[in-house]
């Protein structure tokens, strides 16, 4: 219940942001599994899910080496990950969170109804109880990623995609060891 209400509130976030821009938007709804990479220090196993819900709109002021206009996207998300390494210090095993991420996409088409894009973005999250990866709730988020987009019409498509999405504190407490989770997803994407 408790992911329920954190994604409403993270899709309401995301629609208010919204309503604020012009009427030249688009919106996201995504699904994504994670595993965590051990990878610059992080020491946990964890396996996770995350939805999220996102606003977008084609940014000219975020062009790709001036030429290559990119998409601004403001995403809130809900994340769930669990681990079977609890100790004392961290019995519970499992952890959720909500976070808000701006991301900047490129897209590089590759038929008449294809495109790849690569992404990169930086957020917030806060979870609900500190792990031996992440000994703050509140954390800064960074994503890097790569998907395909398959375009149904001229308002709607469809996204696959993988992403590492990077979370640590900043060095606001040591150890800063940080988490890396790999997600890949799928979304849908629509304008209404």
């Amino acid at each position: 219940m408790r992911g329920i209400i954190l994604w409403v509130t993270s899709g309401l976030a995301a629609c208010s942001f919204g309503q604020t821009l012009d009427h030249d938007i688009h919106y996201y709804v995504t699904g994504s599994i994670s595993h965590n990479l051990h990878i610059f220090a992080s020491s946990e196993s964890r396996v996770g899910h995350n939805i999220g819900f996102s606003v977008a709109k084609v940014d000219p002021k975020i062009k790709l080496y001036g030429k290559k206009e990119g998409e601004l996207i403001w995403e809130g998300y809900t994340i769930e990950t669990t681990t079977k390494n609890t100790s004392v210090k961290f019995p519970n095993g499992t952890c959720r969170g909500v976070g808000f991420i701006a991301t900047a996409r490129y897209r590089f088409p590759y038929r008449a109804n294809i495109n790849f894009y690569g992404d990169a973005g930086f957020g917030y999250q806060f979870i609900d109880h500190a792990t031996r990866d992440l000994p703050l709730c509140n954390n800064t988020t960074f994503n890097f990623g790569v998907g395909t987009e398959f375009i149904q019409n001229d308002k709607s498509s469809i996204v696959f995609g993988t992403r590492i999405l990077h979370q640590s504190n900043d060095g606001r407490k040591r150890p800063n060891v940080g988490q890396n989770l790999m997600e890949v997803y799928v979304g849908f994407r629509w304008k209404a």
